[in-house]
């Protein structure tokens, strides 16, 4: 691909081939061995996904409004598709144009992360009809002292089992179900599942509040359409 056409995929091929010691011993080496080498790299990118990614971020950011990022990727083989990093690589008035948002950036997923605690509550023994206490918002108790949480937009929801609490995203729920599954089996699930960012196995683990990258959640949501196979 040309670098002027993919510039943040291409980016990022480039930053992980400077760390493979197939290439040679030390950043140098493989530096000069992919600037005089002239290695040929076949990637995995699909130009016409990669259009059509860069057109769905334009379709929802203002011109001169927040940078996105979005990453796609095939369940079936892992590959990455298309990349999405920021607004404009070459945009020389922006001293971050050229910092992979996708690969690099760390966010917070919020409710995004709620599957990975589904997983790990199925895996446990509990089922999508066990239920949960509703409400606007609930305290609980954990080891770092009462937790207090809040449904989006402070919506009151009744009793409801699992499936429906995942369903309309209830983050009361939630936090109960966090009272009987362990936090550490939620990260055990989102790792495996593909987040390679360090978590900390806290009850709010669930909800999302800890930082990850674009990637690694396409990633890992690529494995459950894998019906629970991860591909790296």
């Amino acid at each position: 691909a040309d670098h002027s056409l993919f510039p943040y995929f291409t980016d990022e091929v480039r930053r992980r081939l400077l760390q493979e010691p197939a290439l040679g011993a030390t950043p140098e080496e493989r530096y000069d061995a992919l600037a005089t080498g002239a290695p040929r790299i076949y990637t995995t990118l699909d130009p016409a996904a990669q259009l059509a990614a860069e057109a769905a971020v334009a379709s929802v950011l203002p011109d001169g409004g927040p940078s996105a990022a979005l990453a796609a990727v095939d369940p079936r083989t892992g590959y990455v598709v298309a990349l999405v990093g920021g607004a404009d690589y070459y945009d020389a008035a922006d001293p971050v144009a050229q910092f992979n948002l996708a690969t690099l950036g760390m966010r917070q997923p919020g409710s995004a992360f709620k599957p990975f605690a589904l997983a790990a509550a199925l895996q446990s023994g509990i089922g999508l009809d066990a239920e949960f206490e509703g409400g606007r918002s609930a305290v609980v108790a954990t080891d770092a002292g009462p937790w207090r949480v809040e449904n989006y937009n402070q919506l009151a929801y009744p009793d409801l089992t699992l499936l429906e609490a995942t369903v309309f995203s209830v983050n009361v729920a939630y936090a109960r179900l966090m009272t009987v599954v362990d936090p550490a089996s939620v990260v055990a699930v989102a790792q495996a599942a593909g987040i390679t960012t360090p978590l900390e196995a806290v009850p709010s683990v669930a909800l999302g509040t800890q930082e990850v990258t674009v990637l690694d959640m396409a990633s890992a949501y690529a494995t459950f359409a894998a019906g629970g196979l991860h591909i790296d």
